[in-house]
């Protein structure tokens, strides 16, 4: 009898998982496309128009790092049903939702050897410095999409990571 509901349940699992229209399959790889790491590091951020041609990829109207992996992904996105000619939009965008706090540190001035000489002088052995702490605001949103006429804009969302100058 347990060998049986597991038998259903396991039919059931991959029917439901089977059962997934167009738009929920394009939600998934939607889902996956990951920003681009250099373009990330580099703070490069826009928009990439493609032009989706019979299965045929043109970028419009100029090539660059994020347009290389919106034309990776177009080849993802571009099998819709029904669809031969199709317009998508990329937009790259970069969160930088984080805050810099400042707060005083006490630190040691010099190795142990200056320290000797700074208290025969009489003078301070520490300092007061600034360092700036960094909290993250909550993480991206997720990829969407949007699909108007012929046209299908595609959002893809990644956060900017603190960087603190020395």
């Amino acid at each position: 009898m347990r060998i049986q509901w597991k038998a259903l349940s396991a039919v059931l699992f991959v029917g439901a998982a089977l059962a997934q229209t167009p738009e929920d399959e394009l939600n998934a790889r939607i889902a996956r496309i990951r920003y681009p790491m250099l373009a990330r590091m580099n703070s490069i951020q826009g928009d990439v128009h493609l032009k989706l041609v019979s299965g045929v990829v043109a970028v419009l109207p100029k090539p660059s790092l994020i347009s290389q992996v919106a034309v990776e992904n177009a080849n993802l996105v571009g099998s819709l049903p029904g669809m031969l000619d199709l317009d998508i939009l990329f937009h790259f965008i970069l969160d930088d939702h984080f805050t810099k706090v400042p707060t005083q540190v006490t630190v040691k001035r010099g190795n142990a050897f200056e320290r000797i000489f700074l208290r025969l002088f009489g003078l301070k052995t520490q300092k007061m410095v600034t360092e700036y702490l960094c909290y993250q605001a909550p993480p991206s949103p997720p990829n969407r999409q949007e699909f108007s006429g012929a046209t299908l804009e595609i959002w893809i969302y990644s956060s900017v990571q603190c960087a603190i100058p020395d």
